[in-house]
């Protein structure tokens, strides 16, 4: 336990916004942006900053249930980074982190009853940084306001308010209203995205993919990116193309297999069974889709017949949703039907790589269902006007997870 100073280093852009804040000349800050910018990162390394020399410091986001996995793991890993474990403690129930240099904590509370934060204590001191995290998630201001009204009522009045957050796609959601435009002496509002940082903050990787997703879905690399307000109900596959595929290419695709996909998603009532066969051009990036199967209310043998019947042949291995017993069964009819393998997160990468492709082409004669459903899948906004998750749940997509599932192979490998 050696060190007994420490700094904040950050990107230029927030220069402004730091010496503002320390020179206490206004007291109001709202930060918004897209993936990448960095924006809680300098909130974090600001609260360790803060309770290391002048008070407690309190977050809000608007369910406590999250707080755990985003901002308290987020607080202590960059303790950790700064090797300052040592002078921090960490609780758990309350979520709290104490400097135990000072005695000033970090604290967290849920917005779900704002009621119950009329009260607010700071376990010493006074609070001199209230933080609200994902300010787009809260339902309407006067949650928010009752904590700023309770703040300025007591020994904590000459606190610092920051609101961050990511755009809504609501253009009538407070947050667009309210905390967008800078006030002179009252508040000071801040965009910023990904390319405001040093490159090697952010590592080649994030790079690529945000540009990838740039040449092939604006809309949907604004909105993650750029920290651009994005519509509900606007569509998700913007690489979409539907168009009739000739015989001679599929002939050709058929005659040269190797770049041939089948995929299967079981369907259970009322949901349909789906599957399709599609062809990948590595070179140009492009997949084409040109064969459908659809049905619902099957047992297993109709299926297979089902799928013969379509022109789907048991030559080609069928990645299938991974049921078991379902997969033995078509195995046991002849299929080289293998399981998809899922796994956390599989269903956003494989969204994120269907996405990132120069084109989907898919012939709406021979695949209406699933034209449909590509061209119907569209972002959603929750009740508080927020997209939580670019890929929402809920809408027809079971083609759509039949495709994911064929190119599972493909799209889990590096760099494609």
């Amino acid at each position: 336990m050696k060190k007994s100073e420490i700094a904040i280093t950050t990107a230029p852009v927030y220069h402004n916004f730091l010496n503002l804040f320390l020179k206490g000349i206004i007291k109001k800050f709202a930060l918004r942006s897209g993936r990448g910018a960095g924006k809680s990162t300098l909130l974090y390394d600001l609260s360790i900053f803060m309770v290391w020399y002048f008070g407690s410091v309190i977050w809000f986001r608007a369910n406590y249930n999250s707080i755990r996995d985003s901002i308290y793991n987020g607080i202590k890993e960059r303790i950790s980074d700064l090797e300052l474990d040592d002078w921090f403690e960490f609780k758990l129930s309350p979520l709290v982190i104490i400097c135990k240099k000072t005695g000033y904590a970090i604290q967290f509370k849920g917005l779900q009853d704002f009621q119950r934060n009329k009260g607010l204590v700071p376990i010493k001191g006074k609070f001199v940084l209230c933080v609200f995290e994902e300010t787009q998630e809260i339902v309407n201001e006067s949650f928010c306001a009752e904590v700023v009204a309770t703040l300025a009522r007591g020994k904590s009045k000459d606190c610092k308010i920051v609101y961050l957050f990511n755009p809504p796609p609501n253009s009538e959601h407070w947050v667009n209203q309210q905390l967008v435009e800078s006030v002179p002496d009252y508040m000071y509002c801040l965009k910023t995205c990904y390319t405001d940082l040093p490159e090697e903050w952010l590592g080649e990787q994030f790079i690529q993919d945000a540009e990838r997703l740039k040449e092939t879905n604006n809309k949907l690399f604004r909105y993650r990116y750029m920290g651009d307000p994005v519509n509900a109900e606007d569509e998700i596959f913007e690489n979409l193309k539907l168009q009739e595929i000739g015989e001679e290419s599929i002939d050709r695709w058929l005659y040269d297999d190797q770049n041939l996909y089948v995929g299967l998603d079981f369907g259970y009532k009322p949901d349909p069974n789906a599957a399709n066969m599609m062809y990948y051009d590595f070179d140009s990036r492009i997949l084409y889709i040109f064969k459908e199967f659809e049905r619902g209310q099957l047992n297993n043998l109709q299926i297979s017949e089902g799928l013969e019947n379509a022109g789907f042949l048991k030559e080609y291995k069928i990645v299938c949703d991974n049921v078991d017993k379902d997969i033995a069964d078509l195995r046991s009819f002849g299929w080289d039907a293998v399981p998809a393998i899922k796994g956390p997160g599989s269903r956003d990468k494989g969204f994120k790589w269907l996405c990132g492709l120069s084109q989907i082409v898919i012939d709406p004669v021979r695949c209406p269902r699933t034209a449909h459903e590509f061209e119907s899948y569209v972002y959603k906004a929750n009740k508080e006007g927020s997209i939580v998750g670019l890929f929402p749940e809920g809408q027809d997509d079971h083609h759509i997870a039949a495709v994911r599932y064929a190119m599972e192979e493909v799209w889990r490998r590096k760099g494609v």
